[in-house]
């Protein structure tokens, strides 16, 4: 006998009401929206290949043209792939100035029911993947990923000397420039890392940075221009080298003798980081860095050359390859990821805003980093960028080889040479060997919910190799965090992985983007438990 209606109402609002996407499977509803997602990163990718190169757009090839595009004549051969793939052939169109088109054609996955794909007569399963918006906090580095590249910066100690007292600071590095060298590439003559105030300085010189960056005007000079009678200390601080040879230092040291005057009221902690990552730079190139030099960009390019690849390369070739490298980080930041950043609080119009960014607030998230790495909240499911790393990946190398060779002799064929190698007909058929998240799942029920599709992939295994590893008992992704309460499951858990955050709640709530929504009503709740949890 069903239940009267004056009690239905009170029991639906009394039960958690079950998220209808997640239970079907996310990627069911974002793969809606590959193509939307694939052409702005393709036609914001162009908007810099080299002048006469253009993007005319994509779509999607019918039956008939896939199979005559797919079964085309190789060698006397046509074959055709009679295994089931769950792909669609897509055309995409260049053109290099008034020449005949260049047509590429590369497969997009499509999604069955549960989230369910078939890959060369295989059947996956495609999870989310429960990620950091742009920002990735662990416990001594940071990692960020933008849509040209995926960074990671880690810091190390420098001082320097502030009216005589020892100031103790840490200089951001990353390995930014990451093109392979050759077996005959000249070893390095320094061992100096690539720090982000060292970009700061080929963008805009010493004095134009601290003005752009922390609105203030430092004088730097010799002693016999900044000393105490010149700057007063009751005004004025003073710093100065601390005259140690840096480790690894190869010649004859030779310390620096520049010093740098700061208002007192202007010596702030962002000041501090500039100046440290200046003295970084001098300690390390003494002989190099002379007060005339400091305002012009070309000597900090040269000596980024010396840092990347070595001090034995003739310093007009460093100071173009480096100007190449410095132009292409002008399109690193596009609209999408600029409007992420500044949801998340950071205005980042620029890359070199974002490096300016990262070296003031690096020790503080470092400071957080426990809970920052151990919260489930904050995050968004994630489906395409993950899935589409390979096409993304593919039109972002063509864009670097292309303004690579402009240089040299540019024509059409040079282009559709560069187009083969990378914007590859079966690239997408490498996820099921290398996204973490698309993975072999057996059911016995009808129920996909109970197992198909609350499966959760976090961020840290979102690749083939790191799903591999063994779990780490001191890896802060596993300590316990009260935001798994809601945003994991008990469901079906893995002996592999016990504690809850491999599953999703399946009435957890997201954003149309994937972002993880906390339901009001324990907010108070989860925030006591986790002082609990904390000892607080």
């Amino acid at each position: 006998m069903p239940l009267p209606r004056s009690l239905l109402k009170p029991q639906s609002d009394s039960v958690p009401h079950l998220n209808e996407s997640l239970c079907r499977g996310l990627a069911v509803q974002h793969m809606k929206e590959l193509e939307a997602y694939i052409d702005p990163i393709y036609r914001s990718v162009a908007q810099d290949f080299p002048p006469g190169l253009k993007y005319l757009g994509c779509r999607r090839c019918d039956p008939i043209e896939e199979y005559k595009v797919v079964s085309r004549d190789r060698g006397g051969k046509r074959t055709f792939d009679v295994a089931r793939s769950d792909v669609y052939l897509m055309e995409f169109k260049f053109r290099y100035h008034d020449e005949e088109p260049i047509s590429k054609f590369i497969y997009l996955p499509f999604v069955g029911q549960a989230a369910t794909i078939h890959l060369s007569g295989s059947k996956y399963v495609i999870s989310p993947i429960l990620a950091d918006q742009v920002i990735s906090v662990g416990l001594n580095g940071v990692f960020v990923r933008l849509q040209k590249a995926k960074l990671t910066f880690n810091r190390i100690s420098h001082h320097y000397r502030a009216n005589g007292a020892t100031e103790y600071n840490d200089v951001v590095w990353s390995k930014i420039y990451n093109k392979k060298t050759a077996d005959n590439q000249p070893k390095a003559t320094t061992n100096a890392k690539s720090c982000l105030v060292h970009y700061l300085l080929c963008k805009h010189g010493f004095t134009e940075m601290f003005k752009l960056y922390t609105n203030t005007t430092p004088i730097v000079g010799l002693p016999n221009d900044v000393n105490e009678t010149t700057y007063p200390k009751d005004e004025w601080v003073i710093c100065e080298s601390t005259q140690l040879t840096p480790k690894g230092y190869k010649f004859e040291y030779n310390p620096t003798e520049l010093r740098i005057a700061v208002r007192k009221n202007e010596y702030t902690t962002d000041v501090k980081n500039l100046i440290t990552g200046f003295f970084y730079l001098a300690d390390n190139f003494p002989n190099r860095v002379r007060v005339e030099y400091v305002e012009d960009g070309r000597l900090w390019m040269v000596l980024m050359g010396h840092v990347i690849w070595s001090g034995n390369v003739s310093e007009g070739k460093l100071y173009s390859d480096i100007q190449d490298h410095i132009d292409s980080l002008d399109s690193y930041m596009d609209n999408v990821y600029s409007h992420k950043l500044r949801a998340l609080g950071y205005e980042c119009r620029d890359i070199y805003q974002l490096f300016f960014r990262i070296t003031s607030t690096f020790n503080q998230w470092l400071l957080q980093a426990d809970d920052l790495v151990s919260t489930m909240y904050e995050k968004e499911l994630s489906i395409l960028p993950f899935v589409c790393y390979e096409p993304v990946s593919a039109i972002n190398n063509l864009y670097f080889q292309l303004n690579a060779a402009k240089k040299k002799a540019f024509t059409s064929k040079k282009i559709s040479n560069l187009m083969a190698k990378n914007l590859k007909q079966g690239m997408i058929f490498k996820l099921n060997k290398e996204l973490g998240s698309v993975t072999t799942i057996s059911a016995s029920g009808d129920n996909m919910a109970l197992k198909l599709t609350n499966t959760l992939t976090p961020q840290n295994k979102s690749s083939k190799s790191a799903a591999k590893t063994r779990t780490n008992l001191s890896d802060p992704t596993k300590r316990l965090h009260a935001s798994i309460a809601e945003v994991g499951s008990a469901w079906a858990l893995p002996k592999s992985d016990a504690d809850g955050r491999s599953r999703v709640n399946p009435t957890l709530q997201l954003s149309p983007s994937g972002l993880v929504l906390r339901d009001p009503k324990y907010i108070d709740l989860i925030k006591s438990v986790q002082a609990r949890i904390k000892r607080q």
